[in-house]
């Protein structure tokens, strides 16, 4: 209702202006409602500029501003379908516009399609080569396990700007997917020097020296990630390493706070059952494992575990069925790999 009413007023506004005028009123209703779509939009009232936008499409169904600008309110707004919707339609009525081309890329990342982001980034750095263009670009590869492709957007950026913390992180993580965890530690440095206060990267060192055998600086790492953010990742990674270190207490205090901070993290209740198994906690164990399973049931180890912990309550039927279930998965693992 109240967006309805903020149209009403806007609608009464215009009543003296345009009564009996004999000008284009589509064309300038259609950018009328566009023009407070944006300062409502500058406002951060997001639902509301969506409405005038809407309202002024509706209009002039190929008012490319009000189109685009729509998508970006979507985007705010986490609305990721909404928004790539409204970038497709950007982009057919006018195909070289390369911001909307770059906004899409990102859309059809977060929502998955990687292949596209690509196909989106390369039409866009084929056209105006950037740094920012190949370390997004990078950034999807690296999504998609091409590391090859992802080392060469990166070291191309850091040729646009050597400064780049993110070109240096992502040759990090393209490094220790490699294993090569020692040069892994060196792209990190330069990225931390660029930003020591990074949480991510913190966390990308501390991975590493967990990979290298060096307990103490892998948690002092860890310890200065959490510092810097309450990450529900970096919680997660540092209670998985405690559990490997046999420090149960610590592995479950800090799976527990990342379930806290982010109830979608699947892991974190992973690593909550892991622990409970640890401490013959099954019940526990089993709850949390149904509450992964139930976000991503495309784990066999979530499976395996839950039925391991059913055998010891002797819920043998509930085990055999968890353990058969994990089974086909790994099988069909294998033979997709």
């Amino acid at each position: 209702m109240r967006n309805f009413f903020a149209l009403f007023l806007f609608l009464l506004s215009f009543g003296p202006l345009l009564h009996g005028q004999p000008i284009s009123g589509s064309a300038l209703s259609a950018n009328a409602f566009y023009e407070r779509g944006t300062q409502l939009h500058d406002q951060e009232q997001l639902e509301e500029a969506i409405d005038f936008y809407s309202e002024a499409i509706r209009i002039d169904q190929a008012h490319d501003k009000a189109i685009y600008n729509r998508g970006l309110a979507y985007y705010l707004q986490g609305k990721y379908n909404k928004a790539l919707f409204d970038f497709d339609r950007v982009l057919q009525l006018a195909p070289n516009d390369q911001q909307a081309q770059e906004h899409r890329a990102r859309l059809r990342f977060l929502l998955h399609d990687n292949d596209g982001a690509i196909a989106d980034y390369t039409r866009v750095v084929s056209k105006n080569p950037n740094c920012v263009l190949h370390v997004n670009r990078g950034i999807v590869h690296l999504e998609k396990k091409q590391f090859e492709e992802a080392l060469q957007d990166f070291e191309t950026a850091l040729t646009f700007d050597v400064n780049d913390q993110e070109a240096w992180n992502g040759k990090g993580d393209v490094y220790f997917a490699f294993a090569k965890y020692e040069e892994a530690l060196h792209h990190y440095d330069q990225a931390l020097a660029l930003n020591p206060n990074d949480a991510r990267t913190l966390n990308n060192q501390a991975n590493a020296f967990k990979q290298l055998k060096r307990p103490t600086l892998a948690l002092e790492h860890y310890d200065q990630a959490i510092q810097v953010e309450a990450n529900t990742d970096i919680y997660v990674n540092r209670g998985f390493y405690a559990l490997e270190q046999g420090n149960l207490p610590q592995a479950l205090a800090d799976c527990e706070e990342a379930s806290r901070l982010d109830y979608r993290n699947n892991r974190a209740y992973y690593g909550i059952a892991l622990t409970c198994i640890q401490l013959a906690r099954y019940e526990r164990a089993i709850e949390n494992l149904d509450k992964a399973i139930e976000l991503h049931n495309e784990e066999a180890d979530y499976f395996f575990q839950r039925g391991l912990a059913a055998f010891q309550l002797t819920r043998l039927d509930e085990a055999h069925a968890d353990f058969t279930t994990a089974l086909q998965m790994g099988m069909a693992a294998t033979k997709v790999n």
